[in-house]
């Protein structure tokens, strides 16, 4: 971006002076740090400083599907600045590569790590503009009437103290941050911050060109954008930003880009003249053979090494950010904690339709059912949210509502605790892929439903570790009455003449119990591990069983110019399982294609044990291009073959199936197929040979299946 401000170092740049003796109050700090701001700021004219910095982008496509870095950007630079907004930047090195390729060229892009002006007249001028913003700094002088600000907690004690401040905008038509800023009392200084940017400031494109073996990237903006700073003090004055991570997704019509760029300043020189080198344009290229040396990027071996790596990290990453609320039993407050985080409050930006499977829900039972929710954080408890949520089925006339409390006891979030009270209409998630938004699709599409449903309403207490980033441990206590639900609905878009799945009865009673689950989650490698328990001489339950189920993915590094992926699933139990409770396995579902048989149809075998193994191997089209297969439409494919075996049985101690229900596959099921769809899968032809089809091989074109 040109648009390199900065000016905005003054928002950063505070001078180190003590002056409460006790913790003032927050509109004092903050009065404190826009004086220590604008005091820095006076007394700047010019800056010399001198960095490193890398960018790196990535792509996926698809459901588990496709996932590639596609581009990586790694240089030395040297830049100049002089008040107002005067800057000037030479790259000493800087080496570049798509995908398939590792070349030197100049850098379209600055680094970017001062993202505010400081000037409130500038910020709330041309509201209505359409020119991408920059945000105002929180703590400049007149930021008050944009921002307000709630301290969250400190750290440490004395000369110490560190505390953590919530930023929120008033008015979302001025460019302004969310997040939270590290504050030292004392000083008045900001140490370090956290922030995204509010929709006012338009991050909103990215793009990508492949030419050949070559692949070009236009960054305008990213969704989601994160800005992650560590400040250092220099010359005992000024804090300046010593380590800057840039990262933000953008999705669109499945396809999503990463971004995350890392810059380091090395050295700054206050109120100098510009060097020589440092010539008049906006940027220059001047080799460094120092420097040059040090990218390893020019090595495209160690290139691959980097890429692979580097992808495995950001996934990683993100995959631990999700693995307490993969654990959560409320599935709007597991939606409404991945896309808010506690320490920003409710997210007002995210576009409505991101909640309307929330509101809107269709399935065989509740026919169609309207909901409204409410959630908040921070609204009793620090680090806590609330939902709440009411809904009524018009087709089976019953109300349901929950109530779910959510609290992390620890500044670190290691611990949650989960409480829920509810009246609902549940279902075993033997599926937990299939989101009800999905569900609610293909029900309304196709008459295809993929949960079997049993009505429960009572409580839950539950507490949860987490070990590790990518490790957590839960425990609950689980006391419900459990009963059966009856077909309602029988409208859907297509399909109209066939009728929906019957959906199966179930065992009534009143459920005490626990439930314990481990989880390992990265993005390579998921393992969860179930137990569910009650005992009826011990919790004097009206069932008696003990249940332990057993879920493992795996993606291993890629096999040639494909992906390789391995699912398992196993499950037994003890005692009386009722049908509710009951394992099963079956086949292809909505918008989803790996994990799963192919050749039989959902719940198409069911049982109180049961194992089952698919091993799937995809290759996208562009991989055959570039290999020489040259086809106007090939880079417009993928190619996906496939292995998958399953068993199950239903023990002499269970009551026999329920009618229309699935059947037990006590002989094994087994089949092997090979595929051919777009890139997303929306359309796909599958071949598929199996050990129960009396036509032995069975050909199906799908749409969104």
């Amino acid at each position: 971006m040109r648009r390199f401000v900065l000016l905005s170092i003054a928002c950063i740049f505070c001078v180190s002076h003590s002056l409460f003796a006790k913790t003032p109050q927050i509109d004092e700090i903050i009065k404190a740090v826009q004086l220590r701001s604008q005091s820095a700021y006076d007394s700047l004219q010019s800056m010399t400083f001198e960095g490193h910095s890398q960018i790196h982008i990535y792509v996926s496509a698809g459901i588990l599907d496709f996932r590639k870095m596609l581009y990586q950007r790694e240089n030395f630079f040297r830049g100049f600045w002089e008040k107002p907004d005067s800057l000037r930047i030479v790259y000493l090195a800087d080496a570049n590569s798509a995908a398939d390729s590792a070349v030197t060229a100049l850098p379209n892009q600055l680094p970017n790590p001062f993202p505010y002006t400081h000037s409130l007249s500038q910020a709330t001028s041309n509201l209505d503009s359409n020119l991408t913003k920059t945000p105002l700094y929180p703590f400049s002088p007149g930021a008050e009437n944009v921002y307000t600000y709630r301290l969250l907690y400190s750290v440490g004690t004395d000369e110490n103290l560190v505390y953590t401040i919530h930023v929120e905008p008033k008015d979302n038509r001025v460019p302004a941050v969310i997040g939270t800023f590290q504050i030292d009392p004392h000083r008045h200084v900001v140490v370090g911050s956290d922030i995204t940017l509010n929709e006012a400031c338009r991050f909103s494109k990215v793009s990508a060109k492949r030419e050949g073996r070559r692949t070009s990237i236009s960054i305008g903006g990213i969704d989601d954008f994160r800005i992650k700073t560590t400040f250092l003090l220099y010359y005992n004055t000024f804090w300046l930003p010593a380590r800057v991570i840039e990262s933000g997704t953008f999705n669109r019509m499945g396809i999503r880009a990463g971004m995350e760029r890392i810059t380091e300043f090395d050295l700054y020189d206050i109120n100098t003249v510009a060097p020589d080198t440092l010539v008049n344009q906006a940027v220059t290229f001047q080799p460094d053979s120092f420097f040059q040396q040090q990218l390893v990027m020019l090595n495209p071996d160690s290139l691959e090494r980097i890429r692979k790596r580097l992808l495995t990290d950001i996934e990683n990453d993100a995959e631990s950010d999700d693995l307490f609320r993969s654990l959560i039993r409320s599935e709007v407050m597991r939606t409404y904690a991945t896309n808010t985080k506690l320490a920003y409050g409710f997210d007002r930006y995210v576009a409505p339709l991101k909640r309307i499977a929330d509101v809107v829900q269709y399935n065989r039972v509740d026919g169609l059912r309207l909901s409204y929710g409410y959630q908040a954080t921070n609204l009793f408890i620090p680090r806590s949210m609330l939902g709440l949520q009411a809904g009524y089925g018009f087709g089976d006339r019953k109300w349901k509502y929950r109530a779910t409390l959510l609290h992390y006891p620890d500044t670190r979030q290691r611990w949650m605790i989960e409480g829920n009270a509810y009246r609902t209409l549940s279902f075993a998630d033997n599926y937990p892929w299939m989101s009800t938004g999905r569900n609610t699709l293909s029900s309304f599409l196709f008459k295809q439903d993929f949960r079997n449903y049993f009505y429960a309403s009572g409580a839950t207490l539950g507490i949860s570790y987490r070990m590790t980033d990518h490790t957590a441990l839960k425990l609950t206590a689980i006391l419900e009455r459990e009963t059966s639900a009856d077909n309602h609905a029988d409208f859907s878009l297509l399909h109209r003449k066939d009728e929906f799945r019957s959906n199966p009865a179930s065992a009534e009673g009143m459920f005490r119990g626990m439930q314990a689950m481990f989880s390992y989650q990265t993005f390579a490698t998921e393992f969860k591990l179930e137990l569910l328990h009650s005992p009826r001489e011990f919790f004097n339950s009206d069932f008696n069983f003990t249940k332990i189920q057993a879920q493992f993915r795996q993606r291993f590094s890629a096999v040639g110019p494909g992906q390789l992926n391995g699912f398992l699933s196993a499950g037994a139990s003890r005692g009386l399982l009722p049908t509710q409770h009951l394992f099963y396995f079956g086949g292809k579902s909505f918008l989803h294609y790996y994990g799963q048989f192919r050749g039989v149809e959902p719940f198409a075998f069911t049982g109180d044990r049961m194992a089952s193994a698919v091993l799937d191997y995809t290759i996208p089209g562009s991989s055959l291009a570039d290999a020489g297969l040259k086809l106007p439409v090939i880079t417009k494919l993928q190619f996906t073959t496939w292995y998958g075996a399953g068993w199950s049985d239903l023990s002499g101690k269970h009551v026999p199936y329920p009618d229309n229900f699935s059947t037990a596959a006590t002989d094994g099921y087994h089949e092997v197929g090979c595929a051919i769809g777009d890139r997303l899968n929306f359309l796909r032809l599958d071949v598929v040979h199996n050990n129960i089809s009396g036509t032995g091989v069975s050909v199906n074109f799908n749409v969104l299946r």
